[in-house]
């Protein structure tokens, strides 16, 4: 079965919003699948990477009844020179679900 990118793509957004409510203006972040997310453009430090990544964890794993357990530091680091986006942050997702490696 392949992981729906409109239902990982909706999760992500939905995230977004409750991480935006914790922001402060400057570190919002826009509901667009070219949003940085690590790199240059990025406006998340390491608490705000820390509670989106909880914040999907719990979201994800509401959304396709598994256990979530996301490296959120590992995933935008892992971007080298390319900065890693909202786009590439959904493939990511819908990698791990599909390979059951999403935690449960």
């Amino acid at each position: 079965m392949t992981t729906d990118r409109n239902q990982i793509t909706e999760i992500v957004y939905t995230s977004i919003d409750e991480l935006n409510r914790e922001l402060g203006k400057s570190q919002r972040l826009d509901k667009s699948l070219t949003t940085p997310l690590s790199g240059e453009g990025s406006a998340l430090d390491s608490l705000a990477i820390v509670s989106f990544q909880m914040i999907l964890e719990e979201k994800i794993g509401q959304g396709f009844d598994v256990d979530m357990v996301l490296d959120f530091e590992e995933f935008v680091g892992s971007g080298g020179e390319q900065p890693r986006t909202v786009d590439s942050l959904i493939d990511h997702l819908i990698t791990l679900v599909d390979q059951g490696t999403a935690g449960g």
